[in-house]
Order: C-alpha cells, then structure tokens, then sequence
C-alpha cells in the first residue's frame, strides 16, 4: 500500500461509479440501444477494476480470493466498451465477427492465467499475502507465458491505441458533418469529448513516471489517474441527466419572453446547403421516409435520431442534413409532425370515441399532455379540443340527403 491509498478517496470513487452504473442499467427511460449498451459495459468495468483493487489493496482479499487478478480482465475490456460507445453513438451501423478481435488482450490475460484461476482459495490468499504493492498491480509475472511487466505494457499500449481512435471517430465527426451533432445534442456532443479527454489522464501519469524507472511513483500514477477519471466523468454525468437517462435534447433553444413571462422556442438554422450533395440527401430521404411510414417508429415515446440512424444505418448527421435543408424544421418537430398526422388519422377513424384524447395521443408517441397540446396547436392552429369541435360542427352542419 502506498502512501496516495487512501479508503475514503476509493469508496467515494467506488460510490459514485456504482450510482451511475445503477442509473445507467436500470433507471433509463427508453429502451437500451447498442451505444447505451457499450456506455454500460463501459463503467461496470470501471467500477469492478477500482473495487477489486480496493479489495486486494486493503486486505480484504482473504474475504474474496477467487477474485484474485480478476481486475486485469475488466481493465482490458474497458477501452474497447469505450471505443464502441464513441463509434456507435457517432456512426451506427451493425458490429461485425471481426470486432470481436478487440476482445483479444483479455482473452490472453484469461489464458495466461489460467493456472492461478484454478488455484485454491487458501492458496490465492497466500500468493496475494506475499505480494506487495507494486507486484499486485504493475509487475504480473505469475502466469503461464508473458514476462513480468508484459500485460502492462499491452494495456497501457491498446489504451494510448484506443484514445487515438477515439480522437480520430470525434473529429471525423466534426470535420465531415460541420458539426451537426452540437445542435442536435449539445450535452452529449460535450460528453464524448470528456469522456476521451480524461482518458487521457489514465496514460500520460504512468507513462512520464516509467522514464523514471521508480516503480512505486508509477503505482501512484495508476492509482491517482484511474481515481480522478473515474471521479471527473461521474460528476459530468450527473450534472447532465439527459445523457445518464438516455435522453436526446430538443435542438430548440429555449428564449425567455421578459414582458409576457412565456417562454418559447426558438429553431436553430438549418445546416448549410452545400454540406451534401442533392443526390446524397435525396438517396436519404427515400431511406428515411420509408422506413418512418412503413414502421412508425415514430410512435413509440422519447423516439430520437439516434435511434432512427441506427435503424436505417444512416448517421445522425446526414438525417439531420436531410430534414433541416428539405424540412427546414430541426428532427424533433419533424417527428412532432408525423405525431399529430397520426392523431389525426385516430380522429378521422372516430377513435376518440373510445378513448380519451390524451390515450389517443400517448398512442401517437407523445408522452405528456402540455408537449402534445402545444404541437398540436402549432401544426394545426387549434388545440385538441378545438380542432374536434370544429370538426364535430362540420358534420352537423352538412344537408342530409
């Protein structure tokens, strides 16, 4: 144990990191989709490779020797949960048999430790016993084949490898889509950003102190950059629940009306002409618009562009193009429209007789009453139940033959 392994900075760490991932696996208000999915996997495996250490370090593994030097596996799982995240949130699209090679560094680890996974619990507890510090986390030289700084050595290359990757995905992003994805989501355009960012932290520390060939200062850096990662990206998380509750923003930016106190929306412009093709938005458009009248996926609640692009494999920022320059409205009052287009066919079929207006409307993807009044009014120039009355007094007032 070194002099920086402090219990209150592990639990606080440990606390936080558990929250999140309990918000994140059980607490969403939508579905889980594949990027969500990876966000997960992601910060359980941060989680399990903090808590195993403080296990071990704070000499609880007696308690828990068969997880002995299982920290190694969800640390090598952790960056490739990452990566995917970035990739599948940025440019969706199906996983392929060939991205299960980023499963590799773990599954050598499982290998090469094979025989200590197989040992007895009184014999773990021994081998932890006699182990300090350093040995526990940096030097590995227990298994079957890799030489003692090996796995570490690949852990830390894979991770320079896949924050490079990552940088790559987001400014690809930027360059080729001029930024589509800040107006569509602000927050989580931000969070992608963080999440990299930090992980860069998690490298450089260990990184500049194994020039200086101390061994112990390097155990520090491990220790004290995994800890500020860990602490950095839960508090963004949690001072931004659209993104812990799988939430996509409105691109609307909300304006104040000071002499009524009302408050409106206020469309972003539509993205630049010239930033597709006219044959390339028109190839979208067909997808789109067949896709959303064929399926309707329109009508399920929290329906965002995220998972309109993961449906039809076209990416957020060319759907985003599309409805801004042939739409000229931002996606989600296009998706409004489709809404209140199926309300209105619920009313033409004399649904309402049946149901409440506002089942009729959770029927149509819309998930509380003020949010469908209000589009319903700026689509039709009425509310609801001015629209059915004038409605209602138009059949009345036909002769009758």
């Amino acid at each position: 144990m070194s002099n920086f392994d402090s219990p209150i900075i592990y639990l606080i760490t440990l606390t936080l990191l558990f929250v999140i991932c309990l918000i994140i696996t059980f607490k969403r208000q939508r579905s889980i989709e594949m990027p969500d999915k990876f966000l997960m996997l992601y910060f359980w495996s941060f989680f399990y490779t903090i808590l195993i250490a403080f296990i071990f370090v704070f000499g609880f593994g007696k308690y828990f020797p068969h997880l002995f030097r299982t920290a190694h596996i969800s640390a090598a799982l952790g960056m490739p949960f990452s990566y995917f995240y970035i990739r599948q949130t940025l440019f969706p699209g199906k996983l392929k048999y060939t991205d299960l090679l980023h499963l590799l560094p773990a599954l050598i680890f499982v290998v090469d430790y094979l025989p200590v996974f197989m040992l007895t619990a009184d014999e773990k507890i021994s081998l932890a016993e006699h182990m300090n510090g350093t040995q526990m986390r940096l030097i590995l030289n227990d298994g079957l084949f890799m030489p003692a700084y090996g796995h570490i050595i690949i852990r830390y290359s894979l991770i320079i490898l896949y924050f490079t990757a990552q940088v790559i995905l987001i400014r690809r992003s930027t360059s080729a889509n001029s930024n589509l994805i800040i107006k569509e989501n602000p927050p989580l355009w931000k969070w992608l950003k963080l999440l990299t960012g930090t992980q860069f932290i998690i490298f450089i520390g260990p990184l500049i102190s194994s020039f200086v060939g101390n061994n112990n200062l390097i155990v520090v850096f491990l220790n004290l950059s995994a800890i500020l990662v860990a602490i950095v990206q839960c508090y963004f998380l949690v001072s931004h629940p659209s993104i812990l509750y799988g939430l996509i923003e409105n691109d609307a930016e909300l304006v104040i009306d000071a002499p009524r106190s009302t408050i409106t929306k206020k469309p972003n412009p539509p993205a630049p002409a010239n930033q597709y093709s006219s044959e390339l938005l028109d190839e979208v458009g067909k997808s789109v618009e067949r896709h959303l009248q064929s399926q309707k996926p329109f009508l399920k609640a929290r329906y965002g562009i995220q998972d309109l692009a993961r449906e039809t494999g076209i990416s957020v920022h060319k759907i985003s193009a599309y409805i801004n320059q042939r739409h000229q409205m931002n996606f989600f009052n296009y998706i409004n429209q489709l809404r209140i287009n199926a309300f209105l066919d619920k009313i033409a079929s004399n649904e309402q007789e049946q149901k409440t207006l506002e089942a009729l409307a959770g029927e149509c993807g819309f998930q509380g009453r003020s949010t469908f009044i209000r589009a319903f009014k700026k689509e039709t120039g009425k509310t609801p139940s001015e629209y059915l009355a004038n409605s209602l007094q138009k059949v009345d007032d036909q002769p009758i033959l």
